[in-house]
């Protein structure tokens, strides 16, 4: 587990940490605001929610939904520098996909483990912070609680084995580029396009 005081809840990751340019910046956004979302019933755990999403990449599926988003999230330099900082052996990305939240939205608490039980981080790339409400919500093994407000183009980094939530937007929007490593190959047909190897 990564040696940071900030856990066993999450580790913020701020804008000038993360290895993107100005222009990548720029592109991520527009994904964000041009993605075409869909309307789940329930999450991938079968947590109740309400919020639109955009899957960019599916859970144990090679196929690539979103080429530029996917392209940003595998650069080498923020895979290498992620990779790193969580002191991971190896680095695939499994799935990957876009949250918008709008008044009245939320994601109730649920465990990404549950999902998956190979996922290890579970990453969260705040796009907005103009909302009021969708805390990020995370509960530790002692079933304490601890609430992040995140700001724009910060990384927020959680263990996949906590079960968390994002409280009801109240007002505004709220999107988030969220992504789930680990360390083994989860495809179903084993590639190398989500790998980044030590």
């Amino acid at each position: 587990m990564l040696k940071n005081t900030t856990l066993p809840y999450a580790i913020l990751i701020n804008e000038e940490e993360l290895p993107f340019t100005i222009n990548e910046w720029q592109a991520l956004e527009k994904i964000v605001n041009k993605a075409e979302y869909e309307a789940p019933k329930k999450g991938d755990t079968d947590e109740t929610l309400s919020l639109k999403v955009m899957r960019a990449k599916k859970a144990g599926d090679p196929t690539n939904y979103n080429k530029p988003l996917l392209k940003l999230l595998l650069k080498p330099e923020l895979c290498h520098y992620l990779q790193h900082r969580l002191e991971m052996k190896n680095y695939f990305i499994d799935r990957v996909q876009i949250h918008h939240y709008q008044e009245g939205d939320f994601i109730s608490m649920h465990c990404d483990n549950d999902s998956c039980p190979d996922y290890k981080f579970s990453l969260i790339l705040h796009m907005t912070e103009e909302y009021e409400g969708g805390e990020f919500r995370v509960r530790d093994k002692n079933n304490n609680i601890k609430s992040f407000k995140v700001p724009k183009h910060t990384l927020l980094v959680t263990s996949s084995a906590l079960s968390h939530e994002v409280t009801r937007v109240t007002s505004g929007e709220r999107k988030v580029i969220v992504w789930f490593i680990s360390e083994k190959d989860l495809t179903q047909k084993k590639t190398s396009e989500f790998r980044i190897a030590s």
